[in-house]
């Protein structure tokens, strides 16, 4: 009994040891990939942590607060990628494109800062919020479109806020943390493609107005029925005019 009592405990130190092992190897990165990998994920960690320190939040829903601007308008708004090519002095950025055009935003803002930091202004940047997703995705990119022009404001860039929204339901949250009597930009590019998107974006205009009562609109995109135009300054898309007009 003595021995196999003896022989069952060494059986279990060598598991014991085999598991150990095992443990020291799945927590060693096998490989240059690995560890870059895993640097990168801390990375984005601390970049999250570092998005939201020091801003100020609201009390309702602590959504980020984005403060007012108040400038002369500029003579043009050209997308993110369009103005990190031409790098005109007179135009502010805008991020009325694609989602992954400027999705090094999400991992790196720090970088996105240093290629616009010398544009006289920034539109606040506009992760979508199309009818089709769920609500928690719409709600969550509008608090990362306040959060990054949060964080591009205490990073010393001249930024103009970027008023978006969705559905009604939206109307809670998407208004929340901008500012009153500030200019705002608005975009409509995409509004005209049906009747409810052009109802839906209508709505939308209104409540902006009713609750931001700002004290001039710049508008991306072609001009909508019944909008305020005495306010208002319209642009017109790069690529757009590009195709009409052949230059």
């Amino acid at each position: 009994m003595k021995n196999k009592f003896i022989k069952r405990k060494d059986e279990e130190r060598v598991v014991s040891l085999s598991f150990l092992s095992n443990e020291i190897a799945e927590s060693r990165p096998a490989s240059k990939s690995k560890c870059r990998e895993s640097v990168k994920r801390k990375k984005r960690t601390a970049l999250g942590a570092d998005l939201y320190s020091d801003i100020e939040t609201t009390g309702v829903n602590d959504i980020p607060v984005v403060k007012a601007c108040n400038v002369e308008p500029p003579q043009r708004i050209l997308p993110y990628n369009v103005w990190r090519e031409e790098r005109d002095m007179d135009a502010a950025v805008c991020f009325y494109i694609d989602d992954y055009r400027f999705a090094s935003l999400r991992q790196d803002p720090m970088t996105v800062i240093e290629k616009i930091k010398n544009a006289p202004f920034v539109i606040a940047p506009d992760f979508s919020q199309t009818t089709d997703m769920p609500a928690w995705q719409r709600m969550n990119n509008s608090c990362l479109n306040k959060a990054y022009a949060a964080y591009f404001q205490r990073n010393g860039l001249n930024v103009i806020p970027n008023v978006s929204w969705s559905l009604p339901d939206s109307y809670e949250y998407c208004f929340e943390g901008l500012p009153k009597h500030s200019i705002i930009c608005i975009n409509s590019m995409g509004a005209n493609a049906s009747s409810t998107s052009r109802y839906l974006w209508r709505k939308g205009y209104e409540q902006a107005l009713k609750v931001l009562q700002p004290t001039f609109i710049l508008r991306y995109g072609a001009v909508m029925p019944g909008e305020h135009t005495e306010i208002s300054k319209y642009y017109d898309n790069p690529f757009i005019s590009r195709m009409r007009y052949g230059s």
